[in-house]
């Protein structure tokens, strides 16, 4: 076993951040929709609101492209964490497209672009305007904040911005995220993400 680096030793001595709150697990179009419509009812109209995103799909490595995004987590506040199941749905919820298009809803994450660039080629998903209009790349707030050109993880932002670390076990990241029902572990690790990109813009955004 190799000897762990300086940042590896400094980063076991941040306290592990796992999402414990609350998780809305839906895999019905009809749920998301009641939930999504929910969502905007209860949303600012006179102000830009802002969404931790993130996406999933099941790893291949095999040739002739990647398989459709299975999961979308999406969440306005860091104690609860919608994952939209949509690959167990017969098509892709109405309102769910509605709220990812909508241009006051400002969707943060790591590599966010393109999950929804993805979005827009497996679905029928405005890509191109949600991009130019919605969408707040982490890596690119994080170096203007921090004064910086890294070429930035969620984990090492993490680690630098909230002093936290994350767990990306490769037997969890890489796991078939199409089955159902999805593993807690899963729900977990995948709330995690969105929560997590909420956390860090929230931090940057005071800086």
């Amino acid at each position: 076993m190799r000897p762990l680096t300086a940042e590896e030793t400094v980063a076991l001595s941040y306290e592990e951040y796992i999402f414990k709150s609350t998780i809305v697990y839906s895999h019905e179009s009809n749920d998301c929709n009641i939930l999504c419509d929910d969502l905007i009812s209860n949303l600012s109209r006179d102000k830009d609101c802002v969404m931790g995103f993130d996406t999933e799909w099941p790893v291949t490595y095999q040739k002739g492209g990647q398989p459709k995004t299975a999961l979308i987590q999406l969440c306005f506040d860091t104690t609860k964490c919608y994952l939209f199941h949509v690959s167990c749905m017969g098509k892709f919820p109405v309102m769910l497209k509605k709220l990812i298009e909508m241009d006051h809803v400002k969707k943060v994450g790591l590599n966010v672009e393109y999950d929804i660039w993805k979005l827009g080629t497996d679905f029928d998903i405005k890509a191109k305007e949600i991009v130019q209009k919605s969408s707040i790349e982490l890596r690119t707030m994080a170096n203007k904040k921090l004064k910086s050109s890294e070429n930035w993880s969620l984990e090492g932002l993490a680690r630098n911005v909230l002093h936290r670390r994350i767990s990306k076990d490769p037997s969890v990241r890489k796991c078939d995220w199409t089955q159902f029902p999805l593993p807690e572990t899963q729900q977990r690790y995948a709330a995690t993400d969105a929560v997590m990109s909420l956390m860090i813009f929230r931090d940057l955004e005071k800086r």
